[in-house]
């Protein structure tokens, strides 16, 4: 499938209880996807253009009620990836950079709740909605390019790295704490979270 291999299959039947507010088909959101270069430990995770992209943090949303309404995925991979790079060749000014990206998807039809997360991941990502990581569009087309070989660049074939569970409300009390103790500026929201629940040993 074209999307990060969450572990969390989509339902084959959508429930029909009217308690549910689940949404099983949602489609996968991408907030951000920006260049690091000479990070040691993102450069040992994905060691060359070559290498299979990995997925570093699954947050599990929770709502009051502890049901999971979202999820949030932040991956990185090579810009040299082949099916991934837009130039045939590979850019040697690229060969110390990694891509960081981060993917939102809504699982239920909380309206509200999910507009609240969307809004957030937004700003930080300067009022953007990016198309898929999936690398360079086909020619004559509107569709990415979406095979074999970017699927494994971009997502890998692994699990996440880690895992969360967090709450919707905790979630926003980090956005608005880095939002406040930087004046207002802001930097991607992948960067954020990852200082947050990510610690400096786990990566």
């Amino acid at each position: 499938p074209s999307r990060p291999p969450m572990g969390c299959p989509r339902r084959r039947t959508p429930t029909t209880s009217p308690q549910s507010r689940h949404q099983p088909h949602a489609k996968w959101l991408y907030f951000g996807r920006h260049r690091v270069q000479g990070d040691f430990k993102l450069n040992s995770l994905i060691g060359n253009r070559g290498s299979s992209g990995r997925l570093l943090l699954h947050l599990m949303v929770v709502d009051g009620d502890g049901d999971v309404m979202a999820d949030i995925a932040i991956g990185c991979f090579h810009p040299n990836a082949r099916g991934v790079r837009v130039l045939l060749q590979h850019d040697p000014d690229l060969e110390d950079c990694r891509d960081v990206w981060l993917g939102y998807r809504s699982r239920t039809s909380d309206s509200k709740s999910s507009s609240r997360l969307q809004v957030m991941l937004k700003h930080f990502n300067k009022g953007r909605i990016h198309p898929t990581p999936l690398g360079p569009v086909k020619e004559d087309s509107d569709v990415n390019t979406i095979d074999n070989d970017n699927l494994r660049a971009v997502f890998g074939k692994s699990p996440p790295l880690f895992t969360r569970i967090v709450q919707e409300q905790e979630l926003q009390d980090v956005f608005y704490t880095y939002h406040q103790m930087n004046h207002g500026r802001t930097c991607p929201a992948s960067i954020v979270l990852m200082r947050q629940y990510l610690l400096e040993e786990e990566l």
